[in-house]
């Protein structure tokens, strides 16, 4: 999805920097691959025709991974702009620089907030 328009619904980190990103773009899916739920949906719209387009938009969740050893050009600006989209929405401003930082520190304090959760349950 480098590249792609998708809007981020959730970003994790690991040990090592990786991102595990669940992300959410409109794509085109063949009508006969729709779930009954969405083939529902569509029907009820006004207007629709089933004998129109044999696509149709959807918006679909998909899981991305990006490498902290940026493999490509394209993968390490996708890689800082995940972070600094984190700080963002946290409310933070300032250089790319400095709110990539600030995003990575966000996801290593949630990573750690997490654990100190499953360690007081045990």
């Amino acid at each position: 999805m480098t590249g792609e328009s998708y809007k981020l619904t959730s970003v994790g980190v690991d040990k090592f920097g990786n991102l595990f990103i669940k992300g959410n773009a409109q794509v085109q899916v063949p009508k006969d691959q729709l779930t009954p739920e969405q083939l529902e949906r569509l029907r009820q719209l006004p207007g629709y025709d089933e004998s129109s387009a044999e696509t149709v938009s959807v918006y679909q969740d998909f899981p991305l991974f990006l490498s902290k050893d940026f493999v490509t050009e394209g993968n390490k600006i996708e890689y800082m702009n995940v972070l600094k989209n984190v700080a963002l929405a946290a409310g933070y401003e300032g250089t790319d620089r400095q709110l990539a930082t600030r995003g990575m520190e966000i996801l290593q304090s949630n990573n750690e907030r997490l654990q100190h959760e499953l360690d007081s349950a045990n």
